[in-house]
């Protein structure tokens, strides 16, 4: 109960700060490159990994992304920008992004964004957009990221803020992402 009100709070919120913040500038088109977050996001340096050393955690994890949602019935939906955020929220240890995949309501894979891994700092975060043009994942798609870590770290904080702006009535909502799969080695 608690949480659901935290959540109106949150999406009520950020409705109010889109409505009141968007600007022309924020409605240009993404550049080219956007599908390539280290091009345009620095602090993602890419790296490579010791395959002869087992890392101490490895996980994949599922994060809910829509599209588009309905509105009344099956046959109205509203396209939505979508932001998934992957955070690592430790303050002494950096983790590496192996893989970010972006899949279709079908379950078809519809993006690769990383054509390396990259490491992802102390309290850095790595950002992955769908335009609002972009309605080829559906109502029902997902990213699937695979980050591995050295050392033990604070699990990182994967979720996706919904966006829909620019009418009469805006809105945007957020989804947390599930460990799927877990790996590694037990630290000493």
């Amino acid at each position: 109960m608690r949480s659901n009100r935290i959540l109106s709070t949150i999406v009520c919120g950020l409705s109010s700060l889109l409505i009141a913040g968007c600007t022309e500038k924020n409605n240009l088109q993404s550049p080219a490159h956007a599908d390539e977050p280290d091009s345009w996001q620095k602090h993602l340096t890419p790296t490579t990994i010791d395959t002869t050393k087992p890392m101490v955690i490895e996980e994949e994890v599922y994060v809910p992304i829509y599209s588009h949602i309905y509105v009344e019935n099956e046959q109205r939906t509203v396209d939505l920008a979508a932001t998934f955020s992957f955070r690592n929220v430790d303050p002494d240890h950096s983790i590496i992004i192996k893989s970010v995949r972006y899949y279709s309501t079908d379950g078809t894979l519809l993006k690769e964004y990383l054509k390396t891994p990259v490491l992802l700092k102390p309290l850095a975060t790595a950002d992955f957009v769908i335009t609002r043009e972009d309605s080829s994942g559906g109502s029902g798609a997902n990213f699937i990221i695979d980050w591995v870590a050295k050392t033990n770290v604070l699990e990182p904080l994967a979720e996706s803020v919904m966006v829909a702006t620019g009418s009469p009535q805006s809105m945007a909502f957020t989804s947390r992402g599930i460990v799927i799969k877990k790996g590694g080695t037990t630290a000493k």
